[in-house]
């Protein structure tokens, strides 16, 4: 399995194709992944999510993914490090976040789970990559403070999704985990009486 390095604190990748040009992989930076149109499955760890248009979903460092692809696919990828946020001035708008990027990004529920947006939240995220894609033409992203609060808006859209559906990125438990903590728990309940 191959592993991507970025050293970049930002970087805006934008391809469309209709076989996906790497195999599973992993790597060093996080990813916000927005399927600008398409369809197929993008496989997450273990995990397999049928994608369409309007869709997003989050990778960290230690995630492996990789995409089959049923129809041709746009794909608007939002590179950056751990160093985006903590670099330049507007790293103290992590302050007034319940969530910071980083353990949004981390949290495993969102490799488990598909987010589903609101018809609005979509055309927001539609419209906020596009604002991103036409800054990245003609400027630095990279250093702007405007693409950073566009990102920053991703991460809003996100975490109140994820508050709709009930999801907790910090301690929710799939099914399965539950259920053997469950018996861990109970085993010995039962072998006492």
């Amino acid at each position: 399995m191959a592993k991507f390095k970025q050293f970049n604190p930002l970087e805006i990748l934008d391809f469309q194709e209709t076989d996906f040009h790497l195999t599973i992989h992993s790597q060093n930076y996080f990813e916000l992944v927005y399927i600008y149109e398409g369809k197929g499955i993008h496989q997450i760890n273990q995990n397999k999510f049928s994608y369409t248009s309007g869709d997003l979903f989050v990778i960290s460092p230690e995630d492996q993914h990789d995409f089959i692809m049923q129809r041709k696919t746009r794909v608007i990828c939002i590179k950056f490090t751990n160093d985006y946020f903590s670099i330049k001035e507007h790293s103290k708008f992590q302050d007034y976040m319940n969530n910071n990027p980083e353990s949004i990004m981390n949290s495993r529920i969102l490799k488990e789970v598909k987010l589903k947006f609101t018809s609005e939240f979509r055309k927001i995220l539609r419209q906020t990559i596009d604002h991103i894609l036409l800054y990245n033409t003609r400027y630095d992203a990279a250093i702007s403070s405007v693409v950073f609060h566009q990102i920053l808006s991703i991460f809003g859209i996100i975490k109140e999704t994820m508050d709709t559906m009930s999801l907790n990125g910090t301690d929710h438990l799939p099914e399965k985990e539950q259920l053997v903590s469950y018996i861990d728990q109970n085993i010995y309940d039962t072998m006492q009486t």
